[in-house]
């Protein structure tokens, strides 16, 4: 009988074994199911089955990594300097040659909301200004009327 080889660290074919099968399930070593992640385990193969081939498929992992920023406890004036410190935290690592989105895309958002943020607080002043002169103006209105009453 040959010895299997294991395709992770040998160049060679996988041999055949001849009445034995690969198991399915928590047997098969799935992580998660009651085993360490092993590659597979054999067991005798019913009637019939002459051969099978056992391989060890590696996974593929993904390299991005997702992290819980809770963006939305941030007020807008934290997320921008949140944006700044992430921009140059990025630009310095050299783990992150090309990051996603592409730093001039998520500099350019962040430029966008500041821009947003100043229109908005000028706005607002201008807003406040509005209405302290609507109310200086109805005081006045409001002594016109007076002296008319009078």
């Amino acid at each position: 009988m040959k010895k299997l080889c294991d395709p992770l660290s040998s160049d060679e074919a996988p041999a055949r074994t001849p009445n034995r099968r690969v198991a399915r399930g928590a047997a098969a070593g799935k992580p998660g199911r009651g085993t360490r992640g092993s590659p597979g385990v054999m067991e005798p193969a019913p009637e019939g089955e002459a051969f099978t081939l056992a391989v060890a498929v590696p996974v593929q992992m993904k390299t991005g990594a997702k992290v819980k920023l809770q963006l939305g406890q941030k007020n807008n004036a934290e997320v921008v300097e949140f944006a700044r410190a992430h921009e140059q935290a990025i630009a310095t690592n050299g783990h992150f040659p090309l990051p996603v989105p592409l730093p001039e895309v998520f500099h350019d958002k962040r430029v966008e909301l500041e821009q947003a943020m100043q229109a908005y607080a000028h706005m607002r002043l201008a807003l406040q200004a509005m209405g302290e002169r609507r109310d200086r103006i109805r005081e006045e209105f409001d002594a016109l009327f007076n002296q008319r009453g009078a």
